[in-house]
């Protein structure tokens, strides 16, 4: 092993421990560290990239994927090493499953953070149905996004079936479905049971994962913030979110907004690469247009329009 390998084995040591003693801890607060944050929405919603914006704040400390049962932060196949907390499903709902060892998961890896003076942000799709729990045990900040429908369907129809989720696995959570998703109830079903298209399959996401996410915002008085927005207008909108939140609107923060929104960036993506976060930020709106025609595009605006419509009125007239 070379020395630079036993160094990154030993922090990686030294992580785990720290960790593990955190979650033995009464949650830490310290009046100069602040609220911890959590930015979410569905996926290709620009989650990545607003969260790598935020994280340039040198009062952050970013916490990658928590909750992404295949390759989440601290996770070792679908168990935390750090507490053994098991993350079952790509889209979990914290009360379906064992609630105190859920709790005391979160709790390591927000006291870890905070022992260096350092707000966690927690950057998770997969996390949308945390934040409940989120905000009532650790008072989080949730930065919530959402992307016109259009864009967030060609997007996933883009990247290939691997992006398809298994319905089963929303239907295997039955608190989940009984207190938030019932009324879906034959949608989902429908699609567990029946082999069906990739565009059939995002635009059940879209739908039952926006409509919780907007009920949830209505109930706390929260904001959603719309990705064509902030691409359009970026340092207006981060630091307007940036107050929500309480961090500085640092020089960083806008050098990272520059480089990762100049018009010389490319505006297409590839379907072999995850994130991309060097893009032509006005562009990004009408990267849909690519990728659709318009039979699927008179399906999706259909088919979402019970949540989209409330977002997205322009695409509806």
């Amino acid at each position: 092993m070379s020395s630079k390998e036993e160094k990154k084995s030993s922090k990686e040591i030294l992580d785990r421990m720290l960790n593990r003693a955190c979650g033995y801890l009464p949650l830490i607060k310290r009046s100069k560290v602040g609220p911890s944050i959590m930015v979410t929405g569905t996926q290709r919603s620009g989650s990545t990239w607003v969260g790598t914006i935020l994280a340039q704040s040198q009062d952050i400390s970013w916490v990658y994927e928590p909750f992404n049962s295949e390759f989440g932060y601290l996770l070792e196949d679908t168990e935390c090493s750090v507490c053994g907390y098991e993350i079952k499903y790509r889209f979990s709902y914290p009360e379906s499953q064992d609630y105190s060892k859920y709790v005391n998961h979160i709790r390591h890896i927000m006291n870890s953070k905070s022992l260096m003076f350092k707000r966690s942000l927690l950057k998770s799709p997969f996390g949308l149905f945390h934040i409940e729990m989120l905000m009532r045990e650790f008072d989080i900040r949730p930065v919530i996004l959402i992307r016109n429908p259009l864009g967030y369907v060609s997007s996933i129809i883009q990247k290939g079936k691997t992006w398809k989720i298994d319905f089963n696995t929303i239907l295997e959570q039955q608190e989940l479905m009984s207190k938030h998703l019932s009324e879906f109830e034959d949608e989902i079903k429908d699609l567990a049971t029946r082999s069906h298209s990739i565009l059939e399959n995002a635009m059940l996401m879209y739908k039952i994962f926006n409509t919780y996410l907007d009920r949830f915002a209505q109930a706390n008085d929260l904001k959603i913030h719309r990705l064509e927005d902030i691409s359009s207008d970026p340092y207006s909108k981060i630091s307007e979110i940036c107050s929500d939140i309480e961090i500085e609107m640092t020089d960083q923060i806008n050098t990272y907004i520059k480089t990762s929104t100049s018009a010389k960036n490319p505006t297409k993506e590839s379907s072999e690469k995850v994130h991309h976060l060097l893009r032509n930020s006005k562009e990004i709106e009408n990267v849909w247009k690519y990728r659709i025609g318009e039979k699927q595009v008179a399906k999706i605006l259909s088919g979402t329009k019970s949540i989209a419509q409330k977002y997205y009125p322009e695409y509806y007239k």
